[in-house]
Order: C-alpha cells, then structure tokens, then sequence
C-alpha cells in the first residue's frame, strides 16, 4: 500500500471530514459543558468531574477529567483560523467565556496538584500517573495556547512536569 504523501480537500483517501468533525464537535459541546462547574460562588469551580461537584457520588475531583481547557483552546484556535462557523450550539462570539473557563479550570487543576503534586483519579491517595500526565499536559498546552503565564509559571506545575 502506497502512504499517502499529500492530502487534497477533494480527495477521497482524507482521514476525516471537516464540516462532520465541526457538526460533531457542535452536538457534543452542551454535554461537555455540563460536566463543567461553571458557577463562580460554587467551592467546586472549575472541577470538570460532575460525579464529584454535582451528584456527589465521590468526594474528590477525578483529575484524568481536568483535560477541558484543552478542549477549549481547541475551539478557541479553530474560530481564530476562521474554520469554526456558528452552529446550534457553538457561537464563535463565545471566545472570551472559553478563555475565562480555561483559566478557571487551570487553577483548580493546579489546586489539586498542590498537596503533592499527584492527581487522584479513582479512588484518594491513589496518586494516578494516567490523571496526572494527561491533566498537567492538557492543562499547560492550553496555557500555552491562551498565554496564561500565571499556569505557565506556576510551581506546582513546575513541581509536576
């Protein structure tokens, strides 16, 4: 099998379509910003784990479920190349909000982090690799994206890369 060296938009050999992903990306997004606490007075702010702030079925935040501001500055770069058109759901006018919540996130990430610079994931005192890496790595790409140097800088992160 010949690799493919060049991928044309008229191409039937892409690996993805476009316009599906974005149509996707659209009718998932109200389900990925519920699992978000998103309600500044909440002690829970930022915690992506709605088992943990919501319906209280553990007592600490999941940190594997720390990657959204990730997701967030991926929306984010989509609108800035102009690929991201409004949909039923996404509004490209939502940059500034996916921006303040990834920062929100971010910090809560980085709470989590200072006790011992381990995340839990499944059960406490697990200090779960998994949670940790895919978290911290979600959490300072996005910083990265979005010029969070407060995250960037930030020790427990330091501590923990």
């Amino acid at each position: 099998m010949k690799p493919l060296t060049k991928i044309e938009a008229n191409d039937d050999r892409r690996l993805f379509d476009l316009q599906q992903s974005l149509s996707l990306i659209d009718t998932l997004y109200p389900r990925f910003l519920n699992q978000i606490d998103r309600d500044p007075a909440s002690a829970t702010f930022g915690s992506c784990d709605r088992y943990f702030w919501m319906c209280r079925q553990h007592d600490f935040d999941s940190g594997v479920l720390q990657q959204a501001p990730l997701a967030l500055a991926g929306l984010w770069r989509l609108v800035k190349k102009g690929v991201l058109p409004s949909g039923q759901y996404i509004d490209p006018a939502h940059q500034p909000y996916w921006r303040k919540l990834a920062l929100e996130i971010s910090k809560r990430t980085a709470g989590l982090l200072i006790k011992n610079g381990l995340l839990d994931e499944y059960y406490p005192g697990e200090q779960s690799l998994p949670g940790t890496v895919f978290a911290a790595y979600a959490t300072l790409k996005a910083a990265d994206i979005f010029g969070f140097d407060e995250i960037l800088r930030h020790p427990v992160l330091r501590k923990t890369a």
